[in-house]
């Protein structure tokens, strides 16, 4: 399937898997939420579902203020002598001025992340048209969901590839740029998306093909009959994934305005 390049290439900005980490976004919540008050692990678990309509494992975030308590971002304290609960956290010097530096990255990273999310479900949009409203709209979450099961990365490649691949095949490089075309310069791995394409493979989705014998270059993809079913199956999942997502990350904007006036410089 040899055939002249027509896309053109755009540079990657970043990666999606590094618009926000999740570890960012528990320390930035965390330092924010104690810097008038301390607060209760629990209270602050509570208060980001009831701010940002998603949370983490408390888990997670109870290790995240371990390591800034070693870090000495925070304090931590107990209402009773065993130290197992009641566990809450009072915000320090150190804490103050990882915040601020904190403020220097966080805010462009939610922007990135709304602009992707908001490409990503443009991009969706074009697959939804023969979907009834009616199952489109049952399909969005009323819940709280945790922010780390939004959409998993495997996912988002998984539907890309099988969307680009349904009118015509493509060669994997094809796909890795068309991706960061579409998806406001972001993109993943091509390693990564690779594995996927392998996985898929393997599951029945898509066929392989090579330009050369020895199997190594110019491979590309068509859909299978079998890949359709499971990418008509698959738009309502993502659809309401892409929408809690970007219901997050413009809650979590109106959140990180609130510091905005923030005196940065000291």
């Amino acid at each position: 399937m040899a055939r002249n390049k027509v896309i053109e290439s755009e540079k990657k900005r970043t990666k999606v898997s590094q618009i926000l980490k999740v570890q960012e976004l528990i320390d930035f919540y965390v330092l924010g939420e104690i810097q008038d008050e301390p607060r209760y692990v629990r209270q602050l678990d509570e208060s980001m579902v009831a701010t940002l309509k998603q949370g983490v494992n408390v888990s997670y975030m109870s290790r995240r203020i371990d390591f800034m308590h070693d870090q000495g971002y925070l304090g931590r304290y107990w209402d009773d002598d065993y130290k197992r609960y009641n566990h809450y956290c009072r915000i320090s010097n150190d804490g103050l001025a990882y915040f601020k530096k904190m403020m220097l990255s966080v805010p462009s990273k939610v922007q990135e992340a709304i602009h992707f999310y908001q490409s990503l479900d443009k991009y969706v949009k074009r697959f939804t048209d023969h979907v009834p409203h009616k199952k489109l709209n049952e399909s969005v979450k009323t819940t709280p969901t945790k922010v780390s099961r939004i959409l998993k990365v495997e996912e988002l490649i998984d539907f890309f590839v099988l969307g680009e691949v349904q009118a015509e095949p493509r060669y994997v490089r094809e796909l890795d740029e068309l991706m960061v075309t579409t998806l406001n310069r972001v993109g993943v791995n091509l390693s990564y998306m690779s594995r996927r394409i392998k996985s898929m493979h393997e599951q029945g989705f898509l066929e392989r093909y090579w330009d050369d014998e020895d199997k190594h270059y110019n491979y590309y993809c068509k859909i299978t009959d079998k890949g359709t079913v499971h990418f008509t199956t698959f738009i309502l999942s993502v659809q309401s994934k892409v929408l809690d997502a970007l219901q997050f990350y413009q809650a979590l904007n109106k959140y990180v305005k609130k510091f905005g006036k923030m005196d940065l410089t000291k």
